[in-house]
């Protein structure tokens, strides 16, 4: 985790990322794994926003989901399609698990341990891909200063 926390402190637009991710990181900890599940996938989508308003800013806006910021940052080709893929399916999985009543869910439908191990693993990684992906912008962007 130390490598996330690392790239999303580095980076003022990132800090609400930070705080979403430290929310899942701490309901981990505390064996709450649907909202493990639903904080860390809720930080890979707000960094992905955050990455489009920075990049394509007319693309913008502040209802993207995941989906959508992905297809868009898709078109600067910043990652392999593999990678938006995997976050993609992290929504998914935050919808499946994370999301709604575990009143209404069967057993076998709830998140669990190793749902949240693996979706705040992943989304930890993603995270710091979106990261590089932003320094590399960052890197091959003309100043206007």
């Amino acid at each position: 985790m130390e490598p996330c926390l690392h790239v999303l402190v580095r980076y003022e637009i990132f800090r609400d990322t930070e705080k979403e991710f430290r929310k899942a990181l701490d309901a981990w900890k505390k064996k709450d794994y649907k909202q493990a599940v639903h904080h860390s996938a809720e930080a890979l989508e707000g960094m992905l926003r955050v990455l489009v308003k920075e990049i394509l800013p007319a693309r913008h806006s502040a209802s993207l989901q995941t989906n959508a910021s992905v297809d868009i940052l898709n078109q600067k080709k910043l990652w392999a399609p593999q990678h938006g893929e995997i976050m993609k399916k992290l929504h998914a999985l935050r919808g499946d698990r994370g999301a709604h009543s575990e009143a209404t869910k069967p057993e076998e439908g709830r998140a669990s341990e190793k749902d949240a191990e693996a979706t705040v693993y992943l989304s930890a990684s993603m995270l710091v891909l979106i990261a590089r992906a932003y320094e590399d912008h960052l890197r091959t962007t003309p100043s206007t200063s």
